[in-house]
């Protein structure tokens, strides 16, 4: 057996807590490059659905002009059908004088 001196038992403890320092730095330098990748995925989650959101609120942009457009189609073949009825019929067109 060897006889350590105080200061070499002193030694040993801080090397010993230098290490297990180290080791909880190492780990959490670790979750710290774990949350950094989570927060870019996150980012990027976002950034897509501000990107969905912009194509969403396009699309029902589309979709109402559509809609109006089928209104208006609507309207216009309905005015047409009583154009063509009317003019099998032998009645003059509405709102004037014949042609």
């Amino acid at each position: 057996m060897t006889d350590d001196s105080p200061q070499d038992c002193i030694v040993g403890r801080l090397a010993s807590a230098l290490d297990r320092l180290e080791i909880a730095l190492e780990g959490t330098a670790a979750r710290l490059r774990e949350a950094d990748a989570a927060s870019a995925v996150l980012d990027a989650m976002a950034e897509d659905r501000a990107a969905l959101a912009v194509e969403l609120d396009a699309a029902r942009a589309r979709a109402a002009a559509a809609s109006a457009a089928a209104v208006d189609a609507e309207g216009e073949v309905a005015a047409a059908a009583a154009a063509v009825r009317d003019a099998l019929e032998g009645t003059p067109p509405k709102g004037g004088a014949g042609s």
